[in-house]
């Protein structure tokens, strides 16, 4: 059974702790760095008792390939893959023919394509779900293996007309039925072993199909749909296209299920890599569908996972002193701070919300969170007409007012900060600010007349001056020099 986040039930995990049992999705782990010498050590912590986790491995993390299929299908629609698939059908066409060249030319192609899909199938089976790039490693590295599956190949054949001539048709059909049947084994043997001895021993390909169970019937199943695959579209691209096209279309359909096949025996062999006894590490493991720990864990984050939980349990009051013990000095995280404040509502703690109302409105100032911090504002006005909190928030919140469409807000909060800071260099602006509300907004030109006057008479070099000046001549013709 797959075992979820502690914190985020609905998310699997993949991480867990041995020593108080709880298993964290990867945006709940705790991620360290550790320099050591010259190297530098990933630690990933369990964030409860800043102990190094356990990994769960692939297994708990990724589908079963058969809930995965349609994922596989779009595999090969990436760059890389895109450039080969695209490469090797066309100079597939263009040599098209029953020479010398075009037979060399052909065996190449097919050599390249195996060999990218080998490293399709070596890279997923490793852990990484991204297909790999076109470069010497992919192409070239190691090309023995296309020579050892060719052989694969020829000693398979070998052996069915051994069959024939020993028993005849009937022992014939029965062995290629049972060699198609474990071919799959085979090339996975050869591909994660390197060995053509060991990919033809009976022992090791029947048994890795037994180690995979009835699941290996499955992929025999779906290795088989997509390798009939070309043919049977190839019948209908041949019919109604012409035959250039047709041969393109394909010679890319044969590169594509080749590599939608090796990528599906790859991600079988990831899945059950602890029962055919192939090793995983969590540091080769890349999908780009998963989640991914940042480098380092914002503490933050941890802290209001462990007070969600709590919440969901009910324990509100618990939620709450873990808050506090964690905010002796006041909030600096208006997550933090908006779930206490949270709280504090639901709890009804009237002196309290008092208290935190302020810090609360700063935060969400800061953070731009408009509407929450607008309805604070309100809040904190209904307990205190006389509250003023700090120019800044107050110059945000009668633009927020005005954006609302609170146009008498906006004045209010505007004319709150010229009387309560007079000289903070927000003023002028806060009267420009009035002056456009009263114009565009209120309908009262006169009375934005007036501030724009009074703002250039007394702040003259301001930034805002020439702005001030500019509007206040479009109003009335000629009334700013006057």
């Amino acid at each position: 059974m797959k075992q979820s986040c502690r914190y985020h039930p609905t998310r699997r995990a993949q991480w867990a702790c041995d020593t108080c049992g709880a298993s964290f999705c990867p945006d709940c782990i705790l991620v360290r760095t550790h320099e050591t010498g010259l190297q530098t050590q990933t630690l990933h912590l369990c964030p409860n008792c800043r102990i190094p986790a356990r990994w769960l491995g692939v297994e708990n993390a990724i589908d079963p390939f058969w809930q995965r299929l349609p994922r596989f299908f779009l595999y090969p629609f990436n760059r890389w893959s895109m450039i080969l698939m695209v490469a090797v059908a066309a100079l597939g066409t263009l040599f098209a023919g029953r020479g010398v060249v075009s037979g060399i030319v052909g065996i190449l192609l097919w050599g390249v394509t195996i060999k990218y899909s080998y490293a399709a199938l070596t890279a997923t089976a490793s852990g990484d779900l991204t297909p790999p790039p076109l470069d010497t490693k992919s192409l070239s590295d190691d090309f023995g293996q296309v020579f050892k599956q060719f052989a694969l190949f020829i000693v398979i054949g070998i052996g069915l007309v051994a069959a024939a001539f020993v028993g005849g048709r009937p022992l014939a059909l029965a062995y290629y039925l049972m060699a198609m049947l474990l071919l799959p084994s085979m090339i996975i043997l050869l591909a994660t072993t390197n060995s053509l001895i060991g990919a033809l021993n009976p022992m090791l390909f029947i048994g890795l199909a037994t180690r995979i169970g009835w699941s290996y019937l499955l992929l025999y199943f779906f290795v088989s749909l997509l390798g009939s695959a070309p043919m049977i579209l190839g019948r209908f691209i041949f019919q109604h296209l012409p035959q250039t096209a047709g041969l393109f279309l394909f010679n890319l359909a044969k590169v594509y299920y080749a590599i939608v096949s090796y990528h599906l025996m790859g991600y079988v062999i990831l899945q059950y890599h602890r029962r055919i006894g192939y090793e995983v590490n969590f540091e080769d493991f890349r999908d780009p569908e998963a989640q991914a720990p940042a480098a380092e864990t914002d503490e933050n984050q941890l802290l209001l996972n462990r007070v969600n939980l709590l919440i969901r349990e009910g324990r509100h009051d618990e939620a709450m002193e873990t808050l506090e013990a964690a905010a002796k000095d006041g909030f600096e995280d208006v997550r933090l701070s908006q779930r206490y404040y949270t709280l504090l509502k639901l709890k009804a703690r009237r002196e309290q919300l008092r208290k935190h109302r302020p810090r609360h409105l700063d935060l969400l100032s800061r953070a731009g969170r408009k509407r929450e911090a607008l309805d604070v504002y309100g809040e904190c006005l209904a307990d205190d007409s006389a509250f003023t909190p700090p120019a800044e928030t107050l110059f945000k919140l009668g633009s927020w007012f005005n954006e609302n469409g609170k146009s008498k807000a906006a004045i209010t909060a505007f004319n709150r900060l010229v009387k309560a800071y007079p000289d903070d260099p927000l003023v002028p602006k806060a009267y420009f600010r009035a002056a456009q509300i009263f114009h565009d907004r209120l309908m009262n030109p006169d009375r934005a007349r007036k501030i724009l006057r009074g703002l250039l008479n007394k702040y003259p070099d301001h930034e805002i001056a020439s702005r001030a000046e500019t509007y206040l001549s479009h109003l009335a013709p000629g009334a700013a020099a006057g």
